[in-house]
């Protein structure tokens, strides 16, 4: 069965495929796929630490930045989120 509620699930019409994996393990039930999040659980995530879900827009952010500069703001939105997962 295919878990359409991820937020990695996608459907052309005629096939549903994952965007995040190259295989569907969710087809398989003996197999926890590490990729799978609920699609509202991921827009909330990308809300609290982009500030958007407009993947355009968290695109061209990360595109405009200076390419030295990429590096250290992943390393800070790392850094903050596993400081908010610690204090949970």
């Amino acid at each position: 069965m295919v878990k359409t509620d991820c937020f990695a699930y996608g459907n052309d019409g005629c096939d549903t495929f994952c965007c995040a994996r190259n295989t569907m393990l969710c087809r398989h039930g003996d197999h926890k796929c590490a990729s799978f999040k609920p699609r509202d659980e991921y827009l909330a995530e990308l809300q609290r630490i982009h500030g958007t879900t407009d993947m355009p827009t968290i695109i061209a952010a990360y595109s405009a930045a200076d390419p030295d500069k990429r590096r250290e703001r992943w390393l800070a939105i790392v850094k903050r989120v596993e400081g908010e997962n610690n204090g949970k």
